[in-house]
């Protein structure tokens, strides 16, 4: 009976340790270096391009076509990058003297 003990804790303690190992570079980057992380995520700006699926006409028993491919496009804008962009431009624009005619 103290062998299958000893292979219980032998098991127990490397199931620790693995948890472990496994848990301490978790740990350091989402808490230690959550800071640098979220900065390094404001930089990034991102880009998604769909690449459509390759689908075929759906017909019935008799030939009929039920349903066919059609091209859906969608486009999604930032407003907050469009305003800071606009307002970069116009504040490089010289704005003239009215003074002189």
């Amino acid at each position: 009976m103290a062998g299958h003990r000893f292979r219980l804790l032998l098991v127990a303690a490397v199931v620790v340790a693995a948890c472990l190992v496994l848990f301490c570079p978790l740990w350091y980057l989402r808490i230690d270096q959550q800071e640098s992380g979220a900065d390094k995520q404001s930089v990034a700006s991102s880009v998604r391009q769909r690449a459509p699926g390759v689908r075929g006409r759906i017909l019935d028993f008799n030939g009929v076509e039920l349903a066919r491919n059609g091209t859906n496009m969608e486009i999604g804008l930032d407003l907050a990058a469009v305003e800071a962009a606009w307002k970069e431009r116009e504040k490089s624009k010289v704005t003239p003297n009215p003074s002189i005619p």
